[in-house]
């Protein structure tokens, strides 16, 4: 197989990594990220929006900051 891929069709755009182990897909619905580890970084500020957000994780849950809300 091939390192990497990209597939274009009418539903959208996969680019994926080592047969999947990586990958970004974009359609209609929107673009998922999906990485053993993802990183997302912001110079000045890294935002996230939407009406329904969740934050989990299997493991430790790690929110650091010199101010942190919740609620």
């Amino acid at each position: 197989g091939s390192i990497a891929k990209i597939t274009l069709g009418a539903t959208g755009i996969e680019l994926s990594y080592l047969s999947g182990l990586s990958k970004l897909s974009l359609g209609p619905a929107g673009c998922t990220l999906d990485g053993l580890t993802t990183t997302v970084n912001g110079s000045i500020r890294a935002k996230v929006t939407g009406a329904l957000t969740n934050v989990e994780a299997s493991g430790i849950n790690t929110v650091k900051g010199s101010l942190v809300m919740i609620n």
